[in-house]
């Protein structure tokens, strides 16, 4: 699996939002992505969150992209990371990707 997050500068009070793209790149369904809770760093600070959407998982070479909403409560830059995880679906392996840290 592979992941990729994007994010802006956080502004307080403003609203803005976080996207996470998971790609399984194997060839069997990756099912039951997960994401640990967002962890936040940097001179901002910011409100919001929750775990990835209950999916099912994604087919093989198939990406998926979550979105969430955060508010700023202290301006300033913020990086978030995560790790997602997963179970392939043939073998029945672990599946994980991260942490990822994306930020502006």
């Amino acid at each position: 699996m592979h992941q990729h997050a994007s994010t802006r500068r956080s502004v307080h009070g403003q609203s803005f939002l976080v996207t996470l793209t998971v790609t399984n790149t194997g060839g069997a369904a990756a099912n039951g992505l997960t994401a640990a809770a967002w962890l936040l760093d940097g001179g901002g600070a910011a409100t919001g969150a929750g775990r990835i959407p209950p999916c099912g998982g994604a087919r093989g070479g198939a990406s998926r992209t979550f979105t969430w909403t955060f508010t700023g409560s202290a301006a300033g830059p913020l990086t978030f990371s995560t790790t997602v995880t997963a179970t392939d679906a043939n073998s029945a392996a672990a599946l994980a990707a991260g942490p990822l840290a994306a930020g502006r």
